[in-house]
């Protein structure tokens, strides 16, 4: 295993356990977490709910597109960090089932899938343009 490996792979586990954290907070909490959030984009013309509901799922896109880089830095196979992240992201929604305020969504998988895909393609057409296999 080489260097970048094995710090892509530290890397994945802290991301994950940001994840985590982020999940186990109370539903109200959560909430005001995005508030915040959706409040440094003030200035665009959105309603309020809309710009929340962005924040929050814009969240779960780039959480776990960052997940999967990280992943396949330490697997080095498209596959492998792809089915990783996505089976993480499934824990991630039960684990939420436990949390007060919060519930498990089976569309929010999908739309952290949205990140892994987008990640795996990032991935892709770098490798290819470099004339690297994936």
């Amino acid at each position: 295993m080489s260097k970048v490996q094995k710090i892509s792979g530290v890397l994945a586990i802290l991301w994950m356990a940001c994840i985590f954290y982020l999940s186990h907070q109370a539903g109200e909490e959560s909430s005001q977490l995005s508030s915040i959030v959706a409040a440094l984009f003030s200035a665009i013309p959105a309603a309020e709910d809309t710009l929340h509901y962005i924040v929050r799922k814009g969240a779960h896109v780039f959480a776990y597109f960052l997940l999967t880089l990280f992943l396949y830095g330490a697997f080095r196979k498209w596959y492998k960090a792809s089915a990783a992240a996505v089976l993480y992201a499934a824990t991630d929604e039960f684990h939420q089932t436990f949390i007060p305020g919060r519930s498990g969504q089976i569309s929010d998988v999908a739309i952290d899938s949205i990140g892994v895909v987008s990640a795996v393609l990032l991935v892709f057409l770098v490798l290819k343009r470099s004339g690297r296999r994936t």
